[in-house]
């Protein structure tokens, strides 16, 4: 599932929240060094009783406040202090004066995500996002918040259009598809986002069409967890099968020489720690999977040593 949000400055005094159809809300408490919203207390009040999700945002170098990163960052980052409450996170606007020094972005979003709750949003228009190397730079571990209007025409929710290509991220976490946005509660144009991930504790994110609950993020952990568990044990009887058939009286090595080639039992196990397709078949009890990945002339041993002690 996507998620509709709308970002609001002192150009939207007065709105009332409860009244706007919207799932989240960011909010310019700053600019440069020296810019204050003067709305955005009221606005921050209006979203957290209407129930909605919450962003902060500062526009980095704003004209006539223009300061180094960490300057600014001390400045968003005192004022949105009282704010916090209800806050999912902090976010930079980065499209002044200053939007080719790719190192400042990097160093005010370092600064602002130590004590942004979720990793910071950096938002920025495609013809400079296009035009600088922000991967370089370190920019793209934190999450994208796109603007990009294909259209300029008045319209609800919902992009017109796909989205552009992108030369450094995979894609963005928030898209600003408009600017001419009409919504039943405002009777102004408003910027609309959709958001296509879950906000994370740690920078970077996973570029995926619907969001993941908390639920679903813990449930993916574990199975992960759990895989690993079972691979370990399975290599591990994997490992002890090879040993017991090397070691076994019956087992005639020199033919085993000629057949696999010199010290394959060695070779194999090696191969089972590397081929991630054996692992997770040796994983999922899947004997005739594992026997496909094993030389020939020994899987149909492998594969019924393998199917007894799985099972056990």
């Amino acid at each position: 599932m996507t998620q509709n949000f709308v970002d609001v400055s002192s150009y939207q005094g007065g709105i009332d929240f409860s009244q706007l159809d919207c799932d989240g809300v960011i909010i310019k408490v700053s600019g440069g060094t020296g810019y204050l919203n003067p709305y955005a207390a009221a606005q921050h009040a209006s979203a957290l009783a209407a129930g909605k999700i919450i962003r902060l945002y500062h526009y980095g170098h704003e004209i006539g406040y223009q300061g180094t990163a960490e300057a600014e960052a001390a400045f968003f980052l005192a004022n949105a202090a009282p704010l916090m409450q209800g806050v999912e996170g902090l976010d930079l606007d980065y499209e002044s004066d200053n939007k080719s020094d790719t190192a400042w972005a990097k160093r005010f979003l370092d600064i602002i995500s130590g004590s942004s709750p979720t990793a910071p949003y950096f938002y920025a228009n495609l013809a400079m996002l296009l035009a600088y190397d922000w991967t370089g730079a370190g920019v793209t571990q934190y999450p994208l918040w796109l603007a990009w209007y294909p259209y300029n025409t008045p319209q609800g929710w919902g992009p017109l259009s796909g989205l552009p290509a992108l030369k450094h991220w995979a894609a963005p976490a928030v898209w600003q598809y408009s600017s001419t946005g009409l919504l039943n509660g405002w009777g102004g144009n408003l910027d609309l986002s959709i958001r296509y991930d879950s906000p994370i504790t740690t920078q970077g994110y996973t570029p995926e069409e619907d969001t993941l609950s908390q639920a679903e993020v813990l449930q993916i952990q574990g199975f992960i967890n759990g895989a690993q568990t079972e691979i370990q044990k399975s290599l591990e009887v994997t490992q002890q099968f090879f040993k017991d058939l090397l070691t076994s009286a019956a087992f005639d090595i020199k033919t085993f020489d000629q057949k696999a080639g010199q010290d394959e039992g060695g070779v194999i196990i090696n191969e089972v720690r590397a081929n991630a397709a054996m692992l997770v078949a040796i994983a999922s009890k899947n004997p005739t999977a594992v026997a496909a990945a094993i030389p020939a002339d020994i899987a149909k041993a492998v594969a019924d040593e393998l199917a007894k002690r799985l099972a056990s």
